[in-house]
């Protein structure tokens, strides 16, 4: 995803919900005496847990320190059962609201991921009689469609490009759980 520094020493805690409404307390995912969270490496985690997770609807993970990683995906195995959590959104984690989240949140909406591209272009400086037009800004998007489907927002950030400068076109490339035929709005903030 163009993103160097993926891996982490960090401290991370996940919860899994159910429909039903049923979820984990938060359980730290350390594996002992093994360095987890490494950029390109699959961590598995086997817990036991006492919550029916018939189900499975979302999956939350947090971190208490800065060091910023980057999930994928999570992939929750429950009585034999795989449900996956991409990070469409492409957030990462940390305590430092420069570089990430320090909690993300992932739910199933449907069950088909559907992929786009979000292209933002920014007026050239002077365009419209305005300076200063381009921006270091943190900027999120949700997209909804005729039908009312919409997605949660996403951070809109290609990491180690300056995105949102004067006259330049961005582009970020997302999946979602979101079937958005007949887009009607676009939501920035």
């Amino acid at each position: 995803y163009g993103k160097t520094h993926v891996g982490s020493n960090g401290n991370f805690f996940a919860s899994v919900e159910s429909a039903s409404g049923a979820k984990t307390e938060f359980i730290q995912l350390d594996n002992k005496n093994l360095n987890d969270f490494e950029a390109g490496a699959t961590d598995i985690f086997s817990v036991e847990l006492n919550v029916d997770l018939k189900n499975i609807k979302c999956f939350v993970i947090k971190t208490t320190k800065d060091d910023y990683w980057l999930m994928d995906k999570a992939i929750v195995i429950y009585k034999g059962k795989a449900t996956t959590f991409v990070n469409s959104g492409k957030v990462g984690l940390s305590t430092d609201p420069k570089e990430g989240k320090s909690e993300l949140r992932l739910c199933k909406n449907l069950k088909n991921t559907y992929s786009y591209t979000i292209k933002i272009v920014t007026v050239a400086e002077g365009a419209y009689g305005k300076t200063h037009v381009g921006s270091n800004g943190n900027f999120f998007a949700s997209v909804e469609s005729a039908s009312g489907a919409k997605t949660e927002f996403i951070q809109l950030d290609n990491k180690n490009l300056n995105d949102f400068e004067a006259g330049a076109t961005d582009i970020f490339s997302v999946e979602l759980n979101v079937d958005l035929k007949n887009i009607k709005c676009f939501v920035i903030k």
